[in-house]
Formats: structure tokens, sequence, C-alpha cells
């Protein structure tokens, strides 16, 4: 499921949110598709994230989620742990997942988020063997 904005695994989840976290979101979706315009995007209702990645595997081939909260949209990343955080905008303690809670637009159009949505990027092709 190849997306954009506003795509419908993203509608899925964000739909009847805050206007403020959905236009954080939203923000966010550009930001990963304006790096991978490929992406596939798939709506995971039970986790209530969008996931973004090089096929439809959560385990192997996303690199991202979005997952929207109160008052701020998590950016999540499956293997957060192996990326460089200069800013120190990346919590959780597990053996891969990472997240930044992301409250408003202006740290989503950030160089720190840009940073780290490549990097993501970046480790899944590798991984992927050059995707």
């Amino acid at each position: 499921m190849s997306g954009q904005v506003g795509s419908d695994a993203f509608r899925q989840i964000f739909d009847g949110r805050d206007s403020g976290v959905v236009a954080v979101g939203a923000a966010l979706d550009r930001r990963v598709l304006a790096a991978h315009p490929q992406s596939t995007i798939v709506a995971y209702p039970g986790y209530d994230a969008v996931s973004y990645g090089f096929g439809a595997r959560k385990n192997s081939d996303a690199y991202l989620y979005l997952m929207p909260q109160k008052g701020r949209c998590n950016l999540g990343f499956y293997r957060g742990s192996a990326l460089a955080d200069p800013e120190g905008l990346l919590e959780g303690s597990g053996k891969d997942l990472r997240h930044a809670k992301v409250r408003d637009i202006a740290t989503a159009n950030g160089a720190a988020v840009g940073d780290l949505i490549h990097a993501a990027i970046d480790e899944r092709r590798e991984a992927l063997g050059g995707n």
C-alpha cells in the first residue's frame, strides 16, 4: 500500500483525533514521504499506529511508525536503539524500539527529526540489501 499524505492507512488511524495531533502527524507523514516516496504504509488499528517501510512486514521491512497520543504524536523507530540521537529526542529502554514525543509542527519539521527519519530509512535499506 504505497501512499501519500492523507493515505487510507493514515486516515484510518488519525481520523477523529484532536486537530493539533492530526496536524503534527500529517507534518511527520510528509517528512517520511519526502524522504522515501515509495514507502509502504500500513495501518495497525490494534496498535493504533501507522507504519512506514520497504514492505508490509512490520518486524523486518518497516523502519518507523506514527502513533497518535493525547497532545502529541509519537514518532517511533523499530530499530531506534541503533540510531544516533545527538539531540536526545528518543525515549525507551527496550532492545530495539525508541520513540520521540512530537508535540508541535516546528519539532516535526526540525532538522533533528529529519535526521532520525533519514537514518532509520538508511538503516533499513542497508539491512534489506540496498532497496
